[in-house]
């Protein structure tokens, strides 16, 4: 449970001490899904400039079809929470078009990242018409032409990285059609376009789009409030921001080079059930039904994870003959030896065995992900 007082009072101290946050404090906002909290933790963020040259600082600049403010505190919780300093720009209302034409986003130059944040009324017109829905493919292909046109012109003027997302279809419209057939094809035709929108990202290679109506799929907030849209021209409710700014700080943390490169994992109640040591190597838990498939669908991530370029570490107090003895015969072991980069299986402390695969592997500490199911290993 996130206490979030004493979050957002730690957060107070070190803007006013001109520095980033201790890494609890960042690894409690990254792992935060509380828009309020989020909110106010970007606000108070908003004010931050380190007081030394340690931190490199990257610069956001957002380009909106609607009101782009909210986005920004989002954008600053998420992003010092990869430890990483955001310096955020806001384009002018209603010059969404105009700043994407022109690549002109700050008196400075360049941003790093251009976060173009869009809703629906960019691709859907006013006036159209609920008794002609096949119609409005040809306006959505006429938007998705001007959109491409822009982002051509953008990428040849600047280096940055430009990072749209897929769009929902407001409830609003979806429930304006009363037919199930013609609801139906404007919902074919929605898929359609947010799958050419997913696709520009195989047109130019500055440009990511992450998809932001997945994201919702799975998160327990709404897309818009129709109320705060009308008002406020705001495209979405705060938790919708949230999802979206946590997505935009993974293509942040890959442009910088900050992303993940191993994952270390322990074996004893992570990799299988049960301690090996007391059950013997036909007696831990891996594979069949539950708890036993837990664990076998676990080592098919992590093996997936591998063959991507992630590189596995193996971090475990155990004998490592037993190990070995397991990793080599146990016939629903996914992760062979062979899977693992490095094998640090013995009784000493974990977190020296970290350091000294980090030495072996040519990495950061940081580069690393650990994943054990004992709270006092992971504290250390």
């Amino acid at each position: 449970m996130i206490d979030v007082k004493a979050i957002l009072g730690a957060l107070r101290a070190a803007v006013d001490a001109g520095s980033l946050p201790e890494p609890v404090v960042r690894s409690a906002l990254a792992m935060a899904n509380d828009p309020v909290m989020m909110r106010q933790a970007g606000r108070i963020l908003s004010r931050l400039r380190p007081s030394d040259n340690t931190v490199h600082p990257v610069r956001v600049h957002v380009l909106a079809t609607g009101t782009p403010d909210p986005f920004q505190y989002f954008l600053h919780s998420a992003l010092v929470g990869a430890g990483v300093l955001p310096l955020v720009g806001l384009s002018e209302y209603g010059r969404f078009e105009l700043a994407l034409g022109s690549a002109t986003f700050t008196a400075d130059g360049d941003p790093d990242v251009v976060s173009c944040l869009m809703d629906s009324s960019y691709f859907l017109p006013a006036d159209w018409d609920p008794t002609d829905v096949e119609a409005l493919g040809g306006r959505f292909e006429s938007r998705l032409a001007d959109l491409r046109g822009l982002l051509a012109m953008a990428v040849g003027r600047s280096a940055a990285t430009f990072v749209l997302h897929t769009i929902p279809l407001p409830a609003v419209v979806r429930d304006t059609v009363i037919g199930w057939r013609s609801r139906t094809a404007l919902t074919r035709l929605w898929y359609r376009l947010n799958a050419d929108i997913l696709g520009l990202a195989q047109e130019y290679r500055q440009v990511a789009v992450v998809d932001l109506v997945g994201e919702l799929a799975e998160t327990p907030a709404t897309a818009r409030d129709d109320r705060l849209h009308h008002f406020g021209d705001i495209p979405y409710t705060d938790g919708a921001l949230l999802a979206l700014a946590q997505q935009v700080r993974r293509v942040v943390q890959s442009r910088l080079g900050l992303s993940r490169k191993v994952l270390a994992v322990d074996l004893d109640n992570t990799l299988w059930g049960g301690v090996v040591a007391e059950v013997g190597g036909h007696g831990i838990e891996l594979g069949g039904l539950y708890p036993g498939r837990s664990y076998a669908e676990l080592q098919h991530t992590a093996h997936r994870l591998h063959e991507q370029g992630v590189l596995l570490v193996l971090v475990s107090k155990n004998d490592p003959d037993l190990v070995e003895e397991v990793i080599a015969e146990h016939p629903a072991m996914v992760l062979r030896g062979e899977t693992f980069a490095v094998r640090a299986v013995n009784w000493g402390p974990k977190p020296a065995n970290l350091r000294k695969a980090a030495h072996m592997l040519d990495l950061s500490p940081e580069s690393f992900v650990f994943m054990d199911d004992s709270e006092f290993e992971r504290e250390q």
